[in-house]
């Protein structure tokens, strides 16, 4: 149990990389496999062939994710893979992804050690693990993909992230420099030997976004890996399903929290936010006078689709995944 609550905590922290833009001009309405393949043919990672029971789940809005054996061959890394479609416009899906303004668990610290004007930066992370498992820390450098977007013209944001090079040396040098960066900590943590990960988003239409993550990482030490497998699958389907309700609040708060740049590397504004939202609400309430018997689903998006999806997480975060054979 102790392993399961560690790695738990771990999985979720290696996600929470975030910092995201303007409005773009409107899409044209794109297929799912035309949004995969836009992903597959620009971004920094290949996600997995969906079979035609896995792409028919996500059309209809149930989460898929995938596990398979990382390619690079001197690590024991492996690949955690979700994908989910939202029911929201892609800058409040983005945003809410990447900022939020969410509370960080008082286990974890970080340290921005150096931050560029389109949205990138290098930072320290660190994680306070229960006896006897020694702390984990490391060091990443998180940027938006800008090259994907502009090669896509806008259709793909990708935001990704992977260690950088010389971990040991600039935790070193920065002792003493920042408050979260001890001798203490430097000596009795563990350094990650693989961090690397991308959320990638494409906009369907105005009111859907699709959402892919790629997590690869390596936890180092003793950890069961058919518990970690277990516990990156749960961790990133919870994840996945929060994001929608999260969409639909995260303009409340946007202005306490850190500015999220958008794919191309612009600054998203909190009225970027707020028309977006508004639109949707618009856009909802119109159709709910035409489609009697269906507007609560469509006129309170923010009540009806989460408790659906939260049940629906409920149900299937207690079952036994398949084997999984790496």
């Amino acid at each position: 149990m102790r392993a399961m609550l560690v790695a738990a905590l771990l999985v979720i922290l290696l996600a929470s990389v975030g910092h995201a833009g303007p409005a773009q001009p409107q899409l044209d309405s794109l297929s799912l496999p035309e949004a995969l393949k836009a992903i597959n043919e620009s971004g920094v990672h290949r996600l997995p062939e969906l079979s035609a029971d896995e792409l028919q789940a996500l059309k209809l809005g149930k989460t898929v994710t995938l596990i398979q054996r990382s390619t690079r061959e001197e690590i024991e890394a492996f690949g955690v893979y979700g994908m989910q479609v939202v029911n929201a416009p892609r800058v409040l899906v983005w945003t809410a992804l990447l900022g939020g303004n969410r509370e960080l668990d008082p286990r974890y610290s970080r340290s921005t050690l150096l931050r560029d004007e389109r949205g990138g930066y290098t930072r320290y992370q660190h994680v306070n693990l229960p006896w006897p498992v020694r702390d984990r820390h490391w060091v990443i450098y998180s940027r938006k993909n800008t090259e994907v977007a502009e090669h896509t013209d806008g259709s793909v944001w990708q935001h990704h992230w992977s260690l950088i090079d010389g971990v040991d040396e600039t935790i070193q040098s920065s002792i003493g420099k920042y408050p979260e960066i001890t001798n203490r900590r430097y000596k009795s943590a563990v350094i990650l030997n693989s961090n690397a990960g991308a959320w990638s988003t494409v906009a369907l239409d105005a009111d859907r976004t699709l959402v892919t993550a790629w997590f690869d990482f390596d936890l180092g030490g003793l950890f069961p890996a058919g518990i970690v497998r277990s516990v990156s699958r749960k961790s990133l389907r919870k994840a996945l399903l929060e994001i929608e309700s999260r969409s639909l609040i995260v303009h409340e708060t946007y202005e306490d929290g850190p500015t999220i740049h958008d794919g191309f590397g612009i600054a998203i504004s909190q009225q970027q936010l707020v028309h977006a939202l508004r639109k949707k609400r618009d856009e909802s309430r119109s159709m709910g006078q035409h489609l009697e018997g269906v507007t609560s689903s469509l006129i309170m998006p923010a009540l009806w689709k989460p408790m659906q999806k939260s049940i629906g997480f409920m149900l299937t975060s207690n079952c036994d995944h398949p084997v999984m054979r790496l």
